[in-house]
C-alpha cells in the first residue's frame, strides 16, 4: 500500500510540472500572438481620411 501511495505522489507531482510547462507555454503562445498582431496592425497602410478627419 505504501509503495502504491509513493507512486500517486510521483504522479502527482509530475503532473503538476506538466501543468506548469503547459502554463508557461500558453502564455508564451499568447505573448507571441499578440506580437504577431502588433506587427500585423503596424506593417497596414492607413485608411482613407474620413470627412471630419480631413477638415482642419
Amino acid at each position: 500500500m505504501l509503495e502504491q501511495s509513493e507512486k500517486i505522489r510521483a504522479l502527482e507531482r509530475e503532473m503538476d510540472g506538466v501543468h506548469r510547462q503547459l502554463g508557461a507555454e500558453i502564455l508564451r503562445a499568447d505573448t507571441a500572438e499578440a506580437e504577431l498582431r502588433r506587427m500585423a496592425d503596424e506593417a497596414q497602410p492607413a485608411g482613407p481620411a474620413t470627412d471630419d478627419e480631413a477638415q482642419p
